[in-house]
C-alpha cells in the first residue's frame, strides 16, 4: 500500500473514520486546486492567517525513488482516458509530477516480460506505474503478469482493494489490536455484518434509524441513508438483506459537522454536510507522510452523501502554523 485515503467526519468530539479508501484513492488534487483559486479570487482573506503548504511534489517523487530503488525512475500515470470522470485529476497530478499521462494502448509488454512505454524517441522501459485505472489486463495485456513477475511496480499495487470491503473496514479495530498491539487511536462508525443472524435481525428490526451500504460500493453509490428515505425504500432495502445479506453491511447514522454553503441557484445560504478525506503516502522504506490538511467534501442538497460523483462538492481546506 502506498497511497491510502480515509474519510472522516467530525461527530461531537470525536473523529470518526467513515470508510478507507486504498484501490485507487482519489481527491488528492481536488484539495489542491480549490486552495489555488481561492487564494486568486480572495487573497485578502488569508492575509492574516499563516497557512500551511499543501505540497505534494517532494513526497511522491520520494516515493517513486524509495519504491524503485532507483535515483531516476521512468514512472508514468495510467489513464482510462479524457472521458474517465477523474480525468482531471490524472492530467493534474501528470502535469504536477513531470511524469508522462498514458493510456493502455501506449503501453505494452516487451518478450522479456517489461513494460515499454512508446514515446517520440522509441520505445523505453518502465519502472513504475501510478495506477488510475481498475482491470489492468483490460488496458495492457499481460501487465498484471508483469507486476507478479516483478519486472515492474504498481501504485497501488494489487490487492490493496481488499480494504476497500465495507465488511473488511468493520474488522480494522481488532485487526491493529491484533497486529500492532494497540488501541485504534480514531473511532469507526458502529457497523454490523449482515452474515451475523443476531445482528441481522437488529438490522432489520431497526433499519429505519440506519445506513445500508453495499459493500462493493464506491463513489457514493450503493449508500442508503434510511432516515432520509421513505418506507418503501425500507421495505426494498429489508428484503435485499434478506435475500443476499453477504452484498451489505449497516451502520449507526451519524449527526457530524455542516458548514455554511451558498447554493448557487437558489442564491440562499443552507447548511451542508461535510467530512475530510485525509491521504498518506507511504515510501518503499516504511516511511509514511501525512500532508496537513485534506479534501473538505460537501453533500448535495437534502442528502448526507459527499462524493462528487452524487453530486457533492468541495471546499479549500487550511490548516494553521
Amino acid at each position: 500500500m502506498h497511497i491510502y485515503g480515509v474519510d472522516l467526519v467530525k461527530s461531537g468530539d470525536d473523529w470518526i473514520v467513515l470508510e478507507d479508501n486504498l484501490r485507487i484513492p482519489s481527491g488528492i488534487t481536488y484539495q489542491m486546486k480549490p486552495r489555488g483559486l481561492f487564494a486568486e479570487a480572495f487573497p485578502e482573506l488569508a492575509e492574516d492567517y499563516d497557512v500551511e503548504p499543501y505540497d505534494i511534489r517532494d513526497t511522491y517523487h520520494e516515493l517513486f525513488r524509495s519504491i524503485s530503488g532507483l535515483d531516476n525512475p521512468v514512472t508514468v500515470l495510467l489513464t482510462d482516458g479524457k472521458y474517465g470522470a477523474a480525468f482531471f485529476e490524472h492530467r493534474y497530478l501528470s502535469e504536477m509530477l513531470g511524469i508522462p499521462i498514458v493510456e493502455g494502448s501506449d503501453l505494452h509488454r516487451a518478450p522479456d516480460g517489461h513494460i515499454r512505454v512508446q514515446t517520440l524517441d522509441g520505445d523505453i522501459p518502465v519502472d513504475v506505474i501510478y495506477l488510475r485505472v481498475e482491470d489492468l489486463d483490460m488496458f495492457t495485456p499481460g501487465l498484471m503478469q508483469s507486476y507478479l513477475d516483478g519486472k515492474v511496480i504498481l501504485i497501488n499495487a494489487m490487492g490493496t482493494g481488499a480494504a476497500d470491503d465495507k465488511l473488511v473496514y468493520t474488522f480494522v479495530p481488532d485487526i491493529i489490536r491484533h497486529y500492532l498491539g494497540e488501541e485504534p487511536i480514531l473511532k469507526q462508525a458502529p457497523s454490523y455484518n449482515l452474515l451475523d443472524p443476531e445482528q441481522r435481525l437488529h438490522v432489520l428490526g431497526n433499519l429505519d434509524k440506519l445506513v445500508l451500504k453495499t459493500r462493493a460500493g464506491y463513489g457514493g453509490l450503493g449508500v442508503f441513508v434510511m432516515p432520509d428515505l421513505g418506507d418503501v425504500y425500507r421495505a426494498s432495502a429489508a428484503r435485499r438483506i434478506m435475500e443476499d445479506p453477504e452484498a451489505f453491511i449497516a451502520q449507526e447514522t451519524l449527526d457530524f459537522s455542516k458548514h455554511m454553503i451558498l447554493d448557487a441557484e437558489t442564491q440562499t445560504l443552507e447548511e451542508r454536510f461535510i467530512d475530510l478525506r485525509v491521504f498518506s503516502m507511504q515510501d518503499g522504506n516504511g516511511k509514511v507522510t501525512v500532508p496537513p490538511g485534506g479534501l473538505t467534501r460537501v453533500s448535495s442538497p437534502k442528502s448526507r452523501i459527499t462524493n462528487n460523483s452524487s453530486g457533492g462538492l468541495c471546499k479549500p481546506t487550511w490548516v494553521l502554523r
